[in-house]
């Protein structure tokens, strides 16, 4: 069974914690927007960005998580 996305892990964590975007972006001082291009996946966030969500999700999405998405996708920064 393959593993799940960043981007899964992301919008999994937040329905399961019950928070709204606005509340996600208001604590990683990004918008709103944003918030919902990383869950779904539109765009990636940047490391500093990542590193920030690890610590939110308290591990639930790590930094590895998004770079994985990048390996697999054969994405370049």
């Amino acid at each position: 069974m393959e593993s799940k996305t960043a981007r899964e892990k992301f919008r999994d964590w937040q329905k399961a914690e019950g928070r709204k975007s606005s509340w996600i972006a208001s604590k990683l001082h990004v918008t709103e927007t944003t918030v919902c291009f990383w869950r779904t996946g539109r765009s990636k966030p940047l490391p500093v960005a990542q590193a920030a969500i690890e610590a939110l999700t308290e591990g639930a999405v790590k930094m590895e998580d998004w770079a994985k998405a990048r390996a697999t996708q054969g994405e370049t920064e």
